[in-house]
């Protein structure tokens, strides 16, 4: 099984696969600067190397980064949008000198925009943001959203701007969202469903990642709370099922389960690996 957490830059980008091999991981995910800044620091070319050597001498694959939660790809405000695909287009090309594999990002909210509009309008700029960050090939990965209503809330969404975007897009399918979206993934009939919908809407193999996380909020509550594995709605069957689901157990399984209380990553990918060796009901 193939499961990482999202690791700290605390101290250095260095840190993070440190972090994550210390706990028995293979992948990881991280933020290349503050995910709650405009603001980054450049990149030093020593400290890039030595993150370099580290992922490849602890055998890390894929190494992913998640974007600023500040970036808002849908917003109708001109000033703010402007930002967000000039930061969209900055991470694009840290995520690249980091030598990362991913770089997943949320796409982003209008308020009671129309839907149609905004997917189009979130597309016009994703392609803005690509041209400005050059001729790069790191996969970028769209995320689903909590929210059924908004942009990327259904899976059709996703699956619009990955293949208009190209095929150097793809998707992370993120438990919590999908939950609080409205797609039950209880069980293994449940997850069929789900990741048939997928397939029909992007084709086959556009899920790249997958975020495992439980879900404080029922489902279809639109609730964006992340929970440890096995203490929320979702619960053993479901992670059991999501983990062994045949079109998804050969991916990274990345956690963002809560931080707390200590030693919550290492009891969180416990769980994932002993119900990885369970049967699916």
């Amino acid at each position: 099984m193939n499961i990482g957490i999202h690791a700290s830059i605390a101290g250095g980008f260095v840190n993070a696969p440190l972090e994550a091999a210390g706990l028995g991981c293979s992948t990881f995910q991280i933020f290349s600067k503050s995910p709650r800044s405009w603001e980054a620091v450049p990149l030093a070319p020593e400290a890039v190397e030595i993150f370099k050597k580290t992922v490849i001498s602890k055998k890390m694959y894929p190494v992913v980064v998640h974007t600023s939660y500040l970036i808002n790809l849908a917003s109708q405000n001109a000033v703010l949008l402007e930002r967000s695909i000039n930061t969209f287009a900055l991470e694009i090309k840290r995520a690249e000198e980091l030598g990362a594999d991913f770089i997943t990002t949320h796409v982003g909210s209008c308020g009671t925009c129309n839907k149609k509009e905004a997917l189009a309008a979130i597309l016009a700029a994703v392609k803005r943001a690509l041209r400005l960050s050059g001729t790069g090939k790191i996969m970028i990965l769209f995320e689903n959203s909590a929210k059924r209503d908004t942009p990327g809330g259904v899976f059709k969404d996703l699956a619009f701007l990955a293949k208009e975007s190209g095929k150097r897009f793809g998707i992370t399918l993120d438990t919590c969202h999908a939950f609080a979206a409205g797609y039950d993934l209880r069980n293994k009939k449940a997850c069929d469903d789900c990741l048939l919908e997928v397939e029909a809407e992007a084709g086959t193999g556009r899920i790249k990642i997958v975020h495992l996380n439980d879900s404080k909020g029922d489902l279809l509550s639109g609730l964006d709370r992340h929970e440890h594995l096995g203490q929320g709605k979702l619960g053993l069957e479901g992670i059991t099922a999501i983990i062994k689901h045949p079109k998804l157990n050969e991916l990274a399984f990345i956690l963002e389960t809560p931080k707390e209380p200590e030693g919550a990553d290492a009891g969180n990918i416990a769980f994932a690996r002993a119900a990885g060796k369970r049967k699916v009901s």
